[in-house]
């Protein structure tokens, strides 16, 4: 179940894909923030998350939602996203490393997992963006079942 093989810690990848990620985050901050209190985070959780990010936002996540959120959001992670998948394709993937799984295959399946349980498209948005993302998710389904349920 989990890779018995390296996960390739040492590629180029890696260092490549954590540069990409900030870039999907800061894009997409709009989109993403308002919906994990939403969707993910309990109710006390929920309050918290809300308070705490107003303050460092300088707004509530409604009024980040409305300015830095929608299509400019999505028109701005566009190229980073596409971005993510040129690096998916340069070994005939589905991996960074084409059939091999390392670190920045988790990582960008992370961060893709992240957005299916936030729900509302995101997930779908992303990998119609870029399908090449959508072809690593669905190459490292593996590892994304839970057996501690």
């Amino acid at each position: 179940r989990y890779p018995e093989k390296s996960v390739h810690l040492d590629s180029p990848y890696v260092d490549k894909i954590l540069k990409i990620i900030p870039g999907i985050a800061g894009a997409l901050v709009g989109v993403c923030m308002p919906l994990s209190p939403r969707n993910i985070l309990n109710p006390r959780s929920a309050k918290y998350f809300e308070e705490t990010r107003a303050v460092r936002y300088g707004m509530p996540l409604s009024q980040l939602e409305k300015e830095k959120g929608g299509e400019p959001a999505w028109e701005e992670a566009k190229p980073v996203l596409q971005e993510a998948g040129k690096l998916l394709k340069e070994n005939d993937g589905p991996f960074f490393m084409g059939k091999e799984v390392s670190y920045a295959d988790f990582v960008i399946v992370g961060l893709l997992q992240f957005a299916k349980q936030l729900g509302e498209g995101v997930f779908e948005k992303m990998v119609d963006i870029e399908p090449a993302l959508a072809k690593v998710y669905e190459a490292s389904a593996e590892w994304l079942k839970r057996d501690d349920r």
